[in-house]
């Protein structure tokens, strides 16, 4: 098992999403943030998102009471996730991850109530960077930037 930052502190709290509104499912203070295994650096980094999330980096729903077992692993499936953007209506949530087989980052979306992220974006390039718009269109960036 992977050691992973605890979810609570300043850096949790700079990268938390509040996740509460209009959704009923989930405890008005549960959190969206992205989890960085301790220590962890990126091997080679081919861009900006390998180096700003390595592998093993997750989302994950924090659930109350806040601690390392009332977790929810948004981004299953994929070695590498972060920058979380949640729905305005509390039931999903937006971020950039890399596949298992070595695919480029992409946008994909989770259900908060659980199940398998899938992917929203296939650009070659890669995507990062998702906002939403009132509408509920999925804004990105395409290509990622290469590293420094």
């Amino acid at each position: 098992m992977i050691p992973r930052r605890p979810l609570i502190g300043p850096l949790a709290a700079l990268l938390a999403t509040v996740a509460t509104g209009c959704h009923s499912r989930l405890p008005e203070a549960a959190l969206v943030l992205t989890q960085t295994p301790f220590g962890a650096q990126p091997a080679t980094p081919r861009d900006l998102l390998d180096q700003r999330y390595p592998l093993g980096s997750r989302v994950v729903l924090a659930l109350p009471p806040l601690d390392p077992a009332h977790v929810r692993v948004l981004s299953r499936g994929l070695v590498a996730a972060g920058d979380p953007v949640v729905s305005a209506d509390g039931d999903r949530v937006f971020f950039n991850g890399r596949g298992p087989n070595g695919e480029e980052w992409q946008i994909y979306e989770a259900d908060l109530a659980g199940g398998r992220p899938t992917p929203v974006t296939v650009m070659p390039g890669g995507a990062a960077g998702a906002a939403l718009l009132s509408d509920g269109a999925v804004v990105f960036s395409s290509p990622v930037p290469r590293g420094a």
